[in-house]
């Protein structure tokens, strides 16, 4: 009996040892989650027009698409470096070029400052005009050190659906030609590949400057 009544002493420590092991995990990732609430809320009050999101809320999925080189990209494109996707197409009016050339000098601007780079990457949505060749005039026209890619349109829209971006198509009336209507905000992409921010339209340069330097000095 006395060998039992041990036995029940020892599985009861053990026991006890358990349930405290979870609570204070439990507990530690809920101070966890309050710390980074506090720090998100912090962080977006200081921001001009870009929301923060945190670590959880999405991620880059897997997608196959091609470079303006013809060279494939996988989601590994975002790995360990930040960047800034916008999702277009090169026979855009207005939205796009201004976009482009608005990122260029924003680059320039942390060049001039010696901030952590930050990469470009421009998604055609019209990948049946925005061929590899037109998509890599476009590219080094605005920066050669951007990185544009596309690829079947299914593909293409596989990923703007994950991430919450939208494109439509409306043919122009008495033509065969088209205009693409899509999302005019970027995506701020951190270097493990999650969405952490959207840079919302009308895009200024110091604007989009200032808010990415505040945001990776808190979140890298």
């Amino acid at each position: 009996m006395a060998v039992i009544a041990a036995i029940a002493v020892v599985a009861g420590i053990i026991a006890n040892k358990s349930v405290y092991r979870k609570n204070s995990d439990a507990s530690a990732g809920s101070q966890t989650a309050a710390a980074e609430k506090q720090q998100l809320e912090t962080l977006q009050a200081s921001l001009a027009t870009t929301h923060v999101f945190p670590e959880s809320f999405n991620t880059v999925p897997a997608f196959a698409l091609t470079d303006q080189q013809g060279d494939s990209v996988t989601e590994s494109l975002f790995k360990d470096q930040w960047s800034m996707v916008f999702f277009g197409y090169t026979h855009c009016p207005d939205i796009c070029p201004m976009t482009m050339t608005i990122m260029n000098s924003v680059t320039d601007k942390l060049k001039a400052s010696n901030t952590q780079p930050l990469q470009v990457v421009f998604v055609s949505v019209d990948p049946k005009r925005d061929t590899v060749d037109v998509l890599g005039k476009y590219m080094n026209f605005f920066n050669p050190e951007f990185k544009g890619i596309t690829g079947e349109l299914a593909d293409v829209l596989a990923l703007t659906g994950e991430l919450g971006i939208v494109a439509s198509y409306s043919i122009i009336e008495g033509t065969e030609d088209y205009l693409v209507d899509h999302t005019a905000s970027m995506l701020l992409i951190d270097p493990a590949g999650r969405v952490r921010g959207k840079f919302s339209a009308p895009h200024k340069v110091d604007s989009i400057v200032e808010d990415y330097k505040k945001i990776i000095n808190n979140l890298s």
